[in-house]
């Protein structure tokens, strides 16, 4: 752990898997960065004792066992409960306390605060902040677990304006692989999750139909070049955006419209 401690002072930064928390006066706040490192496959190391207003100084703990007790406890808030490795070791006579949290494996996944409820209390670790998870990335946890496919869920309108050519071309690339030679072209497109039960799939439709936008408008990518780093700064004009565009159509053509954009940008 003095290693640790002497990279933390070293580099002046805590880091994705590493959050450090002062702990002079009491425990602090600390169930998003539990929940965080509990989110993430390679789980994470709280570390109490150091300061980050002081440049990372090493400032001892109140009270140790204290401490670890109060961790527990938020621990037991947890959704499902992740009980963290604790220790307690000194450095220059001060006392610090690691607790250790192994990531939870995917399909227990997401951690949450149970008292906030599954779509306010989880979240990720993004660099070396805590953040809310989106509800696409509860979502995402949530269809692993109940075994969805999104891609594979049958769309209840029929083709739209259906890619006739694309489609064929399609089935014939399929059938000369050998694997597919001698089936029908619904068997193949069945067998490549393009249709199911006679309807198109989300993939498939999204894929072959020409305007999927009809039907799904929000399954766009809208892609934006900004005059400085971030979004909300202006150029010398007032202008927030320098290109700014809605790419529609199937996947294939967004697909090539996106790199266009990103090369002539």
């Amino acid at each position: 752990m003095r290693v640790l401690v002497e990279n933390i002072q070293k580099q002046k930064t805590e880091l994705r898997n590493v959050e450090i928390k002062e702990a002079g006066g009491g425990c602090p706040k600390i169930y998003d960065t539990l929940y965080s490192f509990s989110n993430q496959d390679e789980g994470g190391v709280i570390l109490f004792g150091l300061s980050e207003k002081e440049g990372h100084k090493i400032t001892g703990v109140y009270d140790p066992a204290d401490l670890q007790v109060q961790v527990n406890n938020r621990s037991l808030e947890m959704e499902p409960v992740v009980h963290p490795l604790l220790n307690v070791f000194s450095i220059d006579g001060k006392q610090l306390v690691t607790a250790e949290i192994n990531g939870l494996p995917y399909a227990d996944r997401p951690v949450f605060h149970k008292a906030k409820g599954i779509q306010k209390g989880s979240y990720i670790r993004i660099g070396d902040a805590d953040e809310h998870m989106t509800s696409y990335e509860i979502y995402k946890y949530q269809a692993y677990r109940q075994g969805l496919r999104e891609d594979q869920r049958t769309v209840e309108s029929d083709w739209i304006m259906l890619d006739t050519v694309r489609m064929q071309t399609f089935i014939n690339t399929v059938k000369a692989s050998g694997r597919f030679e001698g089936m029908s072209d619904d068997q193949v497109l069945t067998l490549q999750n393009v249709i199911k039960n006679g309807k198109p799939t989300l993939a498939g439709f999204m894929v072959f139909s020409k305007f999927p936008q009809s039907e799904f408008p929000g399954l766009a990518i809208t892609a934006a070049v900004v005059p400085g780093e971030s979004t909300g700064e202006t150029d010398s004009n007032d202008a927030r955006f320098l290109d700014n565009r809605r790419i529609e159509g199937s996947i294939p053509e967004m697909l090539e419209e996106s790199i266009n954009f990103l090369e002539r940008n």
